[in-house]
């Protein structure tokens, strides 16, 4: 200290101590789960890797998203290293867990404004058979759409890899279309990186039934392949980023199907930053079905659009082809969006939009029907929840849509 000069000169020395690396796991708290089940979902922490805090942090978070642990907390047993060399030890990683109760049971309700008012029950239990196996399975009863379904996921396997298999039955009627329809499907799903991708093989047998048109039942055998790239600074509420989504399957006569078709279908999400509460949200969907024609081909591999997440100002599904008093889907699917968000705080927001978006039979007869309108946002726990008054040109009316405003 110099009082004269009136200054002060300060001399600090940081020590942060050893370098260290991570040991071998040690786990506690387990009854009903065999360890090689938390080393399933470890991807982070390998022994002798260079300790850092956001692997350790990546563990917990793997295994706080299972189905068996109610809680998980994880340290780094530094007392109990072991030196390497003269700047680096060796300490083993302290993983405690507790499990949480194998089976659940979940009653609720909702509304939508694609499929209108909703009842559901669910069962889930997350040990089937002591192997650690998830089976979800429930019934969804909504007014337009009446679900059943049953899907067991295994547990990740050593390429990190998740295999699943699941059976559903549904009944619908949307824009005078009723459709019956019995799918049996498996799947593995894997993460790489950022990116996820999902194959899958699924069998279904679809009775549909338009109004004043020919009953039709059509079965496919569909191998499919989607890929999912996600570059945004957040999951739930991006502000700056893009999503990227690609898939690709088909059907042959030779292979269980009623016609030969292949699908592709994209989408992309991209978002701007202006400012510190703005957010401009650009989005394009396309796809085609490659067929002589469309007859015999299941709903799921054709294209309808219309209503929340798609071209809001019209009603859900309702563009798409006239058959009989009904719409079906065609073989072409074009759609844009553009939606500028501004909040006001931390938990409201306001939005203006506009959609664009057609599905066709053949490409001559593409119109895009145009939707715009005005919408306000609510920061829920679950993300962004919108809630939208949109105008359709081509109809003349006005729709409301209910939706969680987060990417794909």
């Amino acid at each position: 200290i110099d009082a004269e000069r009136q200054q002060a000169h300060l001399r600090a020395h940081y020590d942060a101590g050893p370098r260290y690396r991570f040991g071998p796991l040690r786990i506690e708290g387990l009854t009903r789960y065999d360890p090689a089940l938390v080393a399933r979902y470890n991807r982070s922490v390998i022994p002798d890797a260079p300790y850092r805090e956001r692997d350790l942090a990546d563990l917990l978070a793997a295994l706080q998203g299972t189905p068996y642990f109610a809680s998980v907390q994880a340290e780094l047993l530094t007392a109990e290293s072991e030196t390497l060399d003269a700047e680096t030890r060796r300490a083993p990683v302290l993983v405690r867990l507790r499990e949480r109760q194998p089976h659940r049971l979940a009653l609720g309700g909702g509304f939508s404004s694609n499929t209108g008012a909703r009842v559901e029950g669910n069962v889930h239990t997350a040990d089937l058979f002591g192997q650690a196996w998830e089976l979800d399975t429930g019934l969804r009863l909504e007014q337009k759409r009446q679900t059943a379904y049953g899907d067991i996921f295994l547990p990740p396997d050593a390429k990190q890899r998740r295999h699943s298999l699941g059976l559903m039955g549904e009944r619908s009627d949307i824009q005078n279309l009723q459709t019956e329809r019995l799918a049996f499907g498996v799947q593995q799903v894997q993460q790489r990186g950022s990116i996820e991708q999902r194959l899958s093989l699924q069998w279904q047998r679809e009775r549909r039934e338009p109004a004043d048109a020919e009953m039709v039942i059509s079965r496919a055998l569909v191998p499919n392949a989607m890929w999912t790239w996600r570059h945004v600074d957040s999951l739930l509420e991006p502000r700056q980023g893009q999503v990227l989504q690609m898939q690709v399957g088909g059907g042959s006569k030779a292979a269980g199907s009623d016609q030969n078709f292949v699908r592709l279908h994209g989408r992309v999400q991209q978002y701007f930053s202006l400012g510190t509460h703005t957010v401009l949200a650009l989005r394009g969907e396309l796809g085609r079905t490659y067929a002589d024609n469309r007859l015999h081909i299941p709903q799921d591999y054709l294209f309808r659009t219309g209503g929340t997440g798609s071209v809001r100002g019209y009603a859900y599904q309702s563009l798409g082809i006239r058959e009989g008093n009904a719409v079906v889907g065609g073989r072409y699917l074009a759609v844009g969006s553009a939606e500028l968000t501004h909040w006001l705080d931390e938990q409201w927001g306001i939005a203006a939009f506009i959609d664009a978006g057609d599905a066709v039979d053949r490409l001559s007869d593409a119109r895009l029907a145009v939707g715009y309108g005005l919408g306000a946002r609510w920061r829920s726990p679950a993300g962004p929840l919108g809630v939208d008054l949109a105008y359709g040109e081509r109809t003349g009316k006005v729709q409301l849509h209910f939706a969680l405003s987060i990417p794909f």
